[in-house]
């Protein structure tokens, strides 16, 4: 189990790191506004006709009975995506990946202020590198790469919160109805944002098709690779191998765009510095403690 646990892992970074690129295409046809709109709603309509295809009864029930963790996880993941796409808009897909790896240290900073846990050498360690490499990404290029860094590092905090929920609800609800229930929540959570601030805009036709393929690969498969993963191995080892997460990014990116989603030199370090802080941090951290202790605060009940 836990090898399957491993594989599903790294299935989960394979296409959740498609999200990145995805995304910057689109963004080039629409606002993260509308595109974050658009993505969930379709992730919701694709995952719960499976699901109803599969078992309608059981789905209704489920989505009966869970609803309101469906509130919570999804109003978290609806601010993650907010600022996640935001990111990309702002620094590109490759810079966003190495950023957003800062989620795993929120998670090891929330242990400390809400469970108390001790600060370790190697926290305090890796937390110093990895911001030290988020200095140099946004002091790469300019102003904007400062506040794009800001916002990824938002992102971050808003995954983390995200990961720790999935952790907990993946244990009552199977992957592809978690999927399914979280997305409807996102969707409605993203929705009414755009719509009260007048945010939305038309999106082209002729890139739907491609959209619909986007999503099912990013937001269906990968998230049910990555729930079946926290269900199987801690989640310290899911975050582990989620940081090869932004390499993977660059590679797609040489793939699809050549050089021109590339970070620079200066860049890839700051990048490569985060993810190696992450790594120090992480490493000895007893994050399945933490997972273990966070599922009995009564904000999860």
């Amino acid at each position: 189990m836990k090898n399957a646990g491993l594989i599903y892992a790294a299935l989960s970074s394979l296409f959740l790191s498609t999200g990145f690129i995805f995304a910057k295409h689109f963004l080039e046809y629409t606002n993260p506004e509308t595109l974050n709109t658009l993505w969930f709603g379709i992730a919701f309509a694709i995952s719960i006709t499976i699901l109803l295809a599969k078992n309608s009864k059981k789905t209704i029930k489920t989505f009966r009975e869970h609803w309101k963790d469906g509130l919570i996880i999804g109003g978290a993941n609806a601010i993650a995506a907010g600022f996640w796409f935001q990111a990309i808009n702002i620094t590109g897909p490759t810079l966003t990946a190495f950023l957003v790896r800062f989620s795993t240290i929120f998670i090891i900073i929330l242990g400390i202020i809400f469970l108390k846990e001790k600060l370790h050498i190697h926290d305090i360690a890796g937390m110093t590198i990895a911001l030290v490499g988020a200095f140099v990404i946004s002091f790469a290029n300019g102003d904007y790469l400062k506040m794009g860094t800001l916002v990824a590092l938002a992102a971050s905090l808003a995954i983390a919160t995200h990961q720790v929920l999935s952790k907990v609800y993946v244990k009552k609800i199977d992957p592809l109805t978690l999927v399914s229930i979280r997305t409807i929540f996102t969707a409605m959570f993203l929705l009414a944002y755009a719509a009260a601030f007048s945010k939305l805009q038309p999106f082209p036709i002729s890139q739907l098709p491609l959209l619909f393929i986007a999503i099912a690969i990013n937001a269906i498969l990968g998230f049910v690779f990555f729930y079946k993963a926290l269900e199987l191995v801690d989640v310290s080892k899911v975050a582990i191998i989620r940081t090869l997460d932004p390499f993977i990014v660059i590679v797609y990116a040489l793939l699809i765009s050549g050089f021109h989603d590339i970070p620079t030199t200066r860049e890839f370090m700051g990048g490569t510095l985060v993810v190696a802080g992450v790594l120090v941090t992480m490493y000895g951290h007893n994050i399945t403690t933490m997972i273990r202790t966070v599922k009995w605060l009564p904000w999860f009940g």
